[in-house]
């Protein structure tokens, strides 16, 4: 989602989002040995939950998605 957007429409992407009460979950792939942290803000902005992916399961994405609210 951050990737080639600048930073002014990344705010407002996510704000329009947020505002329109879109229910939404932040799972960060970042695998790197250098970390951005760029899902973690995005999660931030969103009002969202946020998660590793290395941390999770199959059954546990499905199980987030299907209880977004």
């Amino acid at each position: 989602m951050t990737e080639g957007i600048d930073a002014g429409r990344h705010r407002s992407v996510t704000a329009k989002i947020r505002t329109a009460g879109i229910d939404s979950v932040v799972i960060d792939t970042e695998a790197d040995f250098v970390k951005l942290g760029l899902a973690q803000a995005v999660a931030r902005k969103l009002g969202s939950a946020y998660y590793s992916l290395k941390e999770l399961s199959d059954k546990n994405i499905i199980h987030i998605v299907k209880n977004l609210h």
